[in-house]
């Protein structure tokens, strides 16, 4: 039998660092035959930026994470994954002076991320309104152009700078959260939980090869994944929405050095910790469970000798999790750690 591979130790992660300058939302130029309601319902989703006032004045006023934490996750998270996707769309969207048939392009581009891995951004019409900008179809905005004594081509030409300025916005509310999230408290704990379904379980797999289908066989990986949106964790052992998850992630951290942030979460029974985007977690095994005496049995196949302490760690952290929680079918453990 092959000696297991070495488990990497834990390494501190690195201060978060402080995000750069929001570059203020460019407001495209608009009809003054546009009411105020039409002009409203198309950027009601993020709040604008007054240029007269500065950052530190603006960040107050906002709020972010109260907003990510109402409802803004469910738009901010899936554009974090389109920035990791798309990198060069950051810069793209910063370009005061994109082309029209650039700003065609990043708007495609955006469709087809969102097609093709199924992300619903919520609060932005990319999808409804983007296909005949794309196209070039005119005629699909004629309705439009009669209502606001324009011609269909104007009409166009409006939707397509609106739908850059909806990216913008969304740029700049991430950004935003960026900061916000960096002036939080350090969590100071060694251990969170999270639980995840089979999209994250999917995400792991194409990742990493070895990563083992429910009910498989236990595995030791080894392997660095980084977040592509904010994480969401708890430090506590029970958390009820692991009832319905086949996927539970149980990580160590660097109390000193952590990224891992308390915020305004609305779950205060949660006792969340919040991970900036882009922080690196060290996937050191994944044990596949039913019951205790198959996580025993798990870590003694993984660790014949005993001589592992991390794995003997995460032994321990299993149980207490398991034995909180209540889980109707196999689960998956991801066992890893906060690294640099």
């Amino acid at each position: 039998m092959s000696a297991n591979p070495p488990i990497p130790p834990i390494a501190p992660a690195p201060d978060v660092p402080t995000a750069p300058p929001i570059a203020p939302p460019i407001a495209p130029p608009i009809s003054s035959s546009i009411t105020s309601a039409r002009r409203a319902s198309r950027t009601a989703a993020f709040p604008k930026r007054n240029p007269d006032r500065n950052d530190e004045e603006l960040l107050n006023d906002l709020q972010p994470l109260d907003y990510y934490y109402g409802h803004g996750f469910k738009l901010l998270n899936p554009f974090c994954r389109l920035l990791s996707e798309i990198p060069t769309i950051r810069d793209r969207l910063r370009d005061r002076n994109l082309a029209s048939n650039d700003q065609i392009s990043a708007i495609s581009e955006v469709r087809a991320s969102l097609k093709d891995h199924a992300y619903a951004l919520e609060t932005l019409d990319v999808n409804s309104r983007s296909e005949p900008v794309i196209a070039g179809r005119t005629a699909a905005f004629d309705q439009e152009a009669r209502d606001l004594n324009m011609t269909a081509a104007e009409a166009m030409s409006l939707a397509r700078q609106e739908l850059i300025q909806q990216l913008r916005n969304a740029l700049w509310q991430v950004e935003a959260t960026d900061q916000a999230l960096a002036l939080c408290t350090k969590a100071d704990v060694g251990w969170v939980i999270r639980g995840d379904g089979p999209g994250m379980a999917a995400h792991l797999k194409f990742k990493f090869a070895a990563f083992p289908d429910a009910g498989g066989v236990s595995t030791l990986l080894g392997l660095r994944w980084s977040t592509n949106q904010y994480f969401s964790t708890s430090k506590g052992d029970k958390l009820a929405s692991l009832a319905s998850k086949s996927l539970v992630w149980l990580i160590r951290l660097s109390p000193v050095r952590t990224a891992g942030r308390i915020g305004p979460s609305l779950y205060a029974s949660e006792d969340e910790v919040l991970f900036p985007r882009g922080i690196s977690f060290v996937v050191e095994a994944v044990v596949c469970a039913s019951s205790l005496q198959d996580i025993d049995r798990s870590i003694a196949q993984l660790d014949p000798n005993g001589t592992s302490d991390h794995l003997s760690a995460f032994r321990a952290k299993m149980h207490d999790v398991f034995g909180a929680n209540s889980f109707p079918n196999p689960v998956r453990f991801v066992c890893g750690s906060e690294g640099s």
